[in-house]
């Protein structure tokens, strides 16, 4: 994300200023950028953490519930069978739940180990309660959603084809893939020595027998 947002901004100062610039892109900063809530926190701490959402354990596998809302919790007691939960001083008040949010999925636990995660999804996403099952990867390269968004590509190499992902977004008159060319090793070496460094082809020739290029 990190890199289209600097490549459009230089490439909007060239189309204003005429001038390219380099970028310098470092993916320890776009980590660091992520960490908003994490930096304000250790400089002026608060003394109460805000909710994390652990996965939960089902029968076959881990489901993500995310009651974020007063109403979120009060769905998600109808759809486990607890509605007593909204009374109980624990959970009676948004901050009651933070305080004792590892108790609150402790107890929504108790209630998805016994289902599917597929069944347990259903069940949640029936109450309107934010939720997703974890999913394997071979799971995800078959999903029917991203097959009807065409969010993959075959690309083919020598070791035969495989899926690649499209870009996240789509255009009305442009189609934005990946090309399927993948580049024998040292392919493109000679041409590119000729071409962008202006070597001879007596000057390519004494560095490939010289093992300096395949």
């Amino acid at each position: 994300m990190e890199v289209d947002f600097s490549t459009l901004a230089a490439l909007y100062q060239r189309e204003k200023t005429g001038k390219g610039q380099h970028i310098d892109l470092s993916m320890l900063e776009a980590m660091v950028g992520m960490l908003v809530f994490e930096a304000q926190e250790a400089q002026f701490p608060g003394g109460t953490r805000r909710p994390l959402y652990s996965p939960l354990r089902t029968s076959d596998g881990f489901i993500m519930v995310a009651p974020t809302s007063p109403r979120n919790f009060e769905q998600l007691t109808d759809a486990v069978g607890h509605p007593e939960w909204r009374d109980d001083p624990r959970f009676r008040t948004n901050t009651d739940r933070n305080a004792n949010w590892a108790t609150l999925l402790g107890l929504t636990e108790q209630w998805t180990v016994e289902r599917t995660s597929a069944e347990a999804e259903a069940i949640l996403s029936h109450h309107g309660v934010p939720c997703a099952r974890y999913r394997e990867m071979a799971e995800v390269l078959d999903d029917p959603q991203l097959a009807a968004r065409e969010a993959w590509t075959t690309i083919h190499d020598r070791a035969g084809p495989y899926a690649v992902p499209n870009p996240p977004f789509s255009m009305s008159a442009s189609r934005a893939q990946p090309r399927d060319l993948v580049a024998e090793l040292g392919e493109h070496g000679a041409s590119l020595l000729r071409e962008e460094l202006g070597l001879s082809d007596d000057r390519v020739a004494d560095l490939r027998t010289a093992g300096q290029l395949i």
